[in-house]
């Protein structure tokens, strides 16, 4: 995957395109434009994305959908989500793209590469899933 295809994508709460994406919209684009696999559509399970509270309750609920698997530990592979922890909640997504390195988007910032093993998101890193048919 070549990720420079989706860098400097603008924030759009609850947007799922390259025109906008909130950060699991950011995850919903990269798994159908590369691997051809529509994730659930979620926008309808949280009144905005940083509405914490809501975003861990969807996010607990994809966690546990049948077509995942934790990886939390590694080795990561390409597609993996990272899941987020901001204070008690999983609120954050991104998508692993090499190690030390995710895709994400937030609100303010275009989407874009950062350092997930850093010292902003390290240890927030609090699950990793894989689709079972990204392998």
């Amino acid at each position: 995957m070549d990720a420079r295809k989706y860098l400097g994508i603008p924030f759009q709460d609850k947007g799922c395109g390259f025109e906008g994406c909130d950060c699991y919209g950011l995850v919903r684009l990269v798994y159908r434009e590369e691997l051809g696999i529509e994730l659930p559509c979620l926008g309808d399970s949280y009144s905005t994305a940083y509405a914490r509270g809501e975003v861990n309750n969807t996010v607990q609920h994809v966690s546990a959908a049948d077509w995942n698997m934790d990886v939390l530990g590694g080795p990561y592979k390409l597609f993996d989500v990272l899941v987020f922890r901001r204070g008690v909640d999983d609120a954050h997504v991104g998508l692993w793209i090499a190690p030390g390195w995710m895709l994400h988007i937030m609100e303010g910032v275009d989407s874009c590469r950062e350092r997930y093993d850093g010292i902003r998101w390290g240890r927030m890193l609090h699950r990793a899933i894989r689709h079972m048919e990204s392998q």
